[in-house]
């Protein structure tokens, strides 16, 4: 039988220790806002190195994803099933560059914003539409991962007009 002081002392061990990584700030802002670029590019390299599997890779479990029709899926498993078209071959290839991140309140989500181009799989030169995107990032067992993923097409130049 283990002593009863041994086991306060444990207990009270296990309390502070709790205490002390909850109160052990975050990343600072500008920290934060680094790591969210750099997951991004890491979320197109999966993309371009592993496809579908490495795009699903880095989407939390209750990510939603708004493809450029506005169509809402939530989950991993619906966000496959609507996004596979992209990964299937003579398709299109998504491909993207974050220019802004802004982390949020408490440093532990945020977003980033950028250029999208869609490029026909058959000619890489062919750049079949361009847009912007914004990722909503958060923390999920120390890994940055997306929340939510969407993009809006950029409008014909005659739209722009009327």
């Amino acid at each position: 039988m283990t002593p009863p002081t041994v086991r306060w002392t444990a207990v009270l061990t296990a309390v502070t220790l709790a205490v002390a990584l909850a109160c052990t700030p975050g990343p600072s802002r500008e920290t934060l806002e680094r790591e969210m670029l750099e997951a991004d590019r890491a979320f197109l390299q999966a993309t371009i190195d592993e496809g579908l599997e490495g795009w699903l890779s880095f989407f939390t479990e209750d990510a939603l994803r708004v493809d450029l029709q506005g169509q809402t899926v939530v989950g991993p498993d619906a966000i496959r099933v609507a996004d596979a078209p992209l990964f299937e071959p003579g398709g299109l290839r998504l491909r993207w560059e974050p220019t802004e991140a802004i982390a949020l309140a408490g440093n532990d989500s945020g977003m980033t914003r950028g250029r999208y181009k869609l490029i026909s799989d058959t000619d890489p030169a062919e750049v079949v539409g361009e847009g912007t995107y914004l990722t909503l990032w958060r923390r999920e067992d120390g890994r940055l991962k997306v929340y939510l993923d969407t993009g809006a097409p950029d409008p014909e130049p005659e739209a722009l007009l009327d």
